[in-house]
């Protein structure tokens, strides 16, 4: 019987752990590379659970669309002060989280383009993640080995 008691005791110490190391970890919102570079989009897990709770069959979203990408083209521009325009390419809505079916947090996605002399350019990493509460989330970048 005592046995079976310092198991229980034991299981319970081992989920507590396991629930602080879950409650502790950043929640990853995206990831996006190239060969070279990583880029992951992380947010501390207490900041994600203050987010407000949407879902686009509610309607309109927390931060308007025209807010988040002004707020996403005046991160961009900050970020790369030698290019003078950027026009949006997509602005897309993406769920927060990957594994709690019904955990409605949402934030943008925008990708943007340079505009060099008049002429639209292509590739590179012109991404903005901003969250329902208008904060703009940094890109934690990774350089990758060769393969």
């Amino acid at each position: 019987m005592q046995a079976i008691r310092w198991v229980f005791v034991i299981l319970g110490v081992l989920g507590a752990v396991a629930a602080h190391a879950q409650s502790s970890r950043p929640v990853f919102l995206l990831g996006q590379g190239d060969m070279a570079t990583m880029h992951n989009w992380e947010v501390p897990r207490k900041q994600y659970e203050a987010l407000p709770t949407w879902s686009p069959a509610d309607g309109s979203p927390p931060l308007a669309v025209n807010r988040a990408l002004e707020i996403g083209s005046a991160w961009i521009k900050s970020r790369h002060p030698d290019i003078k325009q950027f026009d949006s390419l997509s602005l897309s809505f993406v769920r927060a989280g990957c594994c709690v079916s019904g955990d409605e947090r949402w934030f943008y996605r925008i990708d943007f383009q340079p505009v060099v002399s008049g002429q639209r350019m292509y590739g590179g990493q012109f991404i903005a993640v901003v969250l329902m509460n208008g904060t703009v989330v940094e890109p934690r970048i990774e350089s990758r080995g060769p393969r």
